[in-house]
């Protein structure tokens, strides 16, 4: 059991500096004061929906005709390599953007010419406040490139202590920033997600309650139309006692998987996963999987190219990947690691990377296929970062490619692209401010 106190104890650090990262409101109020640039109202997007109507198993609800399929649409499906709580990313042919959430600015990295900055396209900016496009919120989240523009979630941009939430959009150049419509209201405190898929904004995160006295964690999560506001369609809203909860969520054409982690606060609890796909087409929810096992955790679940989805974890303290058999509705092992370590690992669509550790300090990472080929292993060292420097990464997600990681060491805080080839060096995409 003391794997998963120190992964409680872990989380519950993550916590108090995702909650420290976000305070501040002396710094809020002075924003309130700043000129901010001019927002028009916009025009709905082609894949704006009705309003929505109680769901049947025997009626369509998909956003739009085109969307009946479960092949990939470019313009319209999120980037689930990017979908990750605690970071927001995105990329495109031409150019990478994000954050992490202590920054508060979006920014870009233009593959082409290598140059990065704040995601602002108003000449006459100074890029400092909050009249800048780039300029975020702390709770502002969701950063997806839908239909040809940028699209986020957050507060108005006049009163960034405010409760209310909005869509927003804007140009891939950084410009034209305009309010899309108003949101529900987002109610989770940990692990928020937002993601846009197939005219619906998707929001989910974990909240704490308290029945008859006893403390309870839940995860929600909720569906809004793109260009309708209405009341959100529930997705999921379930609640624990005596866990600590953990939660995965991947969407592939018209089905959203949600992976939840119970890890038990007790010594005699047992460790419980459980696996549910939504239908958006019927609205129906189900449970595939409803795992108890003692030494058994999983840190990452992905869909693959073909629609397996695949899982990341250890038995036993021995890294693996393991899948979903739907014939079987069981978890089975594809491979796993020759011994125990103490190795981080990762998914993408077509790869698994471990990050293995030195003495407590991340030292290099091996990327296998997901059927357990090894095809790079290599320092994690860039321009720029002392050899005997202790820093701490974050995973944000990658392809058949490349890895990246926003990546926090001494007094510098850089978001890094990890190229499979060894060839090739790791790039510093930008540098944020301190």
């Amino acid at each position: 059991m003391v794997s998963r106190r120190i992964r409680v104890i872990s989380w519950m650090l993550c916590g108090v500096l995702l909650l420290a990262g976000c305070e501040g409101t002396a710094m809020e109020s002075s924003q309130e004061e700043m000129a901010v640039s001019h927002v028009e109202e916009v025009s709905m997007p082609d894949s704006a929906i009705e309003e929505s109507q109680p769901a049947t198993s025997n009626e369509n609800y998909l956003a739009d005709e085109r969307f009946d399929t479960e092949e990939p649409l470019e313009q319209y499906d999120v980037e689930t390599q990017y979908a990750y709580t605690g970071m927001d990313m995105c990329e495109t042919e031409d150019a990478y953007y994000g954050r992490d959430l202590l920054s508060e600015f979006y920014m870009y990295w233009d593959k082409q010419s290598g140059v990065s900055g704040k995601l602002c396209g108003k000449p006459e900016c100074a890029h400092e406040d909050a009249s800048c496009n780039a300029y975020v919120g702390p709770s502002d989240s969701g950063l997806t490139v839908y239909e040809g523009y940028l699209y986020w979630t957050g507060v108005d941009r006049s009163n960034f202590s405010g409760t209310d939430r909005y869509l927003w959009r804007m140009n891939l150049d950084g410009t034209q920033q305009e309010k899309v419509q108003k949101l529900a209201k987002k109610e989770v405190n940990r692990d928020s997600l937002v993601q846009i898929h197939r005219g619906y904004i998707y929001t989910a995160g974990i909240y704490t309650t308290v029945e008859d006295g006893v403390s309870q964690e839940g995860i929600r999560i909720i569906a809004e139309p793109i260009g309708v506001e209405t009341e959100p369609v529930v997705v999921m809203d379930e609640t624990y006692t005596d866990v600590m909860l953990y939660y995965t969520m991947r969407i592939t054409g018209n089905h959203i998987y949600v992976l939840v982690d119970k890890t038990p606060l007790v010594d005699e609890g047992a460790y419980q996963l459980k696996l549910y796909r939504w239908d958006s087409k019927t609205r129906q929810m189900e449970i595939l999987m409803d795992l108890e096992k003692s030494d058994f955790s999983i840190a990452d679940m992905q869909i693959g190219e073909d629609g397996t989805v695949y899982f990341a974890g250890k038995s036993e303290g021995v890294p693996g990947v393991y899948r979903y058999d739907f014939q079987t509705e069981s978890l089975e092992t594809v491979f796993q690691w020759e011994e125990e370590s103490d190795a981080w690992t990762r998914l993408t669509k077509t790869h698994v990377i471990a990050l293995y550790h030195e003495n407590g300090n991340p030292r290099s990472i091996q990327v296998r296929t997901l059927d357990g080929e090894v095809v790079c292993e290599r320092e994690m060292m860039w321009e720029g970062r002392a050899e005997d420097a202790s820093y701490f990464p974050i995973f944000c997600g990658g392809n058949d490619q490349y890895v990246i990681y926003n990546v926090t060491y001494m007094e510098d805080r850089v978001m890094i692209r990890v190229p499979l080839n060894t060839a090739e060096e790791i790039r510093v995409l930008w540098r944020y401010e301190l």
